[in-house]
């Protein structure tokens, strides 16, 4: 261990919490696990700890996963344990059997095990998954390692296994006004469920199962000013600031809550009532440099309004700003996306405008992005914007 790691990991509680709002409990304990293993006081042949995440969805555990991947430097995997439900699906999990077809190919899990050792793995809604993968669980908690269906031994000792579940809590359902039209309200924890799926075998294995709490507002109010903070971060960047009025901050916390929509839905409404209508007042040069932007709530309409506070005679766009140039001539953008990005933008086939030639069709679904924007009757072509997406999507294809 490196003195950089042992800060990371000396601070790793206080970073979580400055990440992670409302579970306390759990962090102390999971730092206090992983502290004890990573100074060689645990079972050196084991992974470096395992745990059980449980609560309703939204609650952070996804969250403190990724959270805790990038404090300790660990290569982050998640695995939907939905897709492997069936007993076929084990073979896509650690690889088919000698003389299949694909045995060669080896299985998703101990691929990526041989090729991240120092991983944290989530393996997201446990009771979903069949019950021979369970038995995998087991190897992997009990021996540190997994064989694979080639005779290779994969060693798990430098991993976090971190399993999901939702079963823990009861819910009921009532009609409410708002984002959505139905509330959720807690009933109690059961821990019954968590047998239901979880054998006694497996269970006294993992290292500590933890009940995650359901998010009060005090917690969703901490969440909003979190994403709002790092909002005002970009933006800063560009010399623009950004502020909500307590009516509108008061009314998304209060409709997160009363329907029980989680941390997610933060983001979501943040991107969609909020971030969509800056980037196209940013569009529209309306949003200039030293501009003061003021969000508020129509109290009639529930609209989320945007307010420009001042407006600088000395403008400078933002759209001059970024890294690589907008063009208002196709031919232009075309020319410089080829000459240094070696990137082919070509008519899109599924309507108006331009696409990168690579991500013409994905899946069968059209997709062009932004790379473009029809703008004072001429195509304003965004490069910026597409490199940013392509590297989100790389990296989402990578997770």
């Amino acid at each position: 261990m490196n003195y950089n790691f042992n800060t990371n990991l000396k601070n790793l509680n206080q970073k979580l919490k400055s990440n992670i709002f409302g579970q306390d409990h759990i962090i102390d304990e999971v730092t206090d696990i992983l502290k004890i293993n990573y100074s060689g006081l645990g079972d050196d042949k084991k992974p470096i700890g395992s745990f059980l995440f449980v609560g309703s969805t939204g609650v952070g555990k996804t969250e403190l996963a990724i959270q805790l991947s990038k404090e300790l430097n660990l290569h982050f995997k998640r695995f939907d344990m939905s897709e492997f439900s069936d007993r076929h699906s084990i073979k896509n999990f650690i690889g088919g059997d000698a003389g299949l077809v694909g045995h060669e190919d080896g299985g998703l899990l101990t691929n990526h095990i041989k090729n991240h050792s120092k991983s944290l793995i989530l393996f997201d809604e446990i009771e979903k998954s069949h019950n021979d993968v369970m038995n995998i669980f087991l190897q992997i908690l009990d021996y540190g390692h997994l064989t694979s269906t080639k005779g290779e031994e994969v060693s798990f000792k430098d991993t976090i296994i971190i399993f999901t579940s939702n079963l823990s809590s009861g819910y009921e359902t009532r009609k409410t006004m708002g984002f959505h039209s139905t509330m959720i309200t807690e009933k109690s924890y059961d821990d019954n469920n968590i047998d239901s799926f979880l054998t006694p075998e497996l269970k006294a294995r993992i290292d500590s199962i933890l009940i995650f709490n359901q998010l009060n507002e005090k917690m969703i109010s901490s969440i909003v000013d979190k994403n709002i903070k790092e909002l005002d971060k970009k933006l800063k960047k560009l010399n623009v600031n950004i502020s909500l009025t307590n009516s509108l901050k008061k009314y998304i916390v209060k409709n997160i809550f009363e329907q029980n929509l989680g941390a997610r839905s933060i983001s979501k409404i943040i991107r969609d009532k909020i971030k969509t209508k800056i980037a196209n007042e940013i569009l529209d040069e309306n949003i200039v440099q030293n501009t003061n932007i003021v969000f508020s709530l129509d109290e009639t309409t529930n609209e989320f309004i945007l307010e420009i506070t001042n407006k600088p005679d000395n403008k400078k766009s933002l759209l001059d700003m970024g890294k690589y140039p907008f063009f208002y001539d196709v031919i232009e953008a075309q020319e410089y996306a080829k000459a240094n990005l070696n990137i082919a933008i070509v008519k899109s086939p599924c309507g108006s405008g331009y696409v990168v030639k690579e991500l013409e069709i994905i899946n069968g679904v059209c997709v062009w992005y932004y790379i473009f924007r029809h703008y004072a009757s001429k195509y304003f072509i965004n490069i910026l914007l597409y490199l940013n997406f392509r590297k989100q999507n790389a990296r989402n294809n990578l997770n």
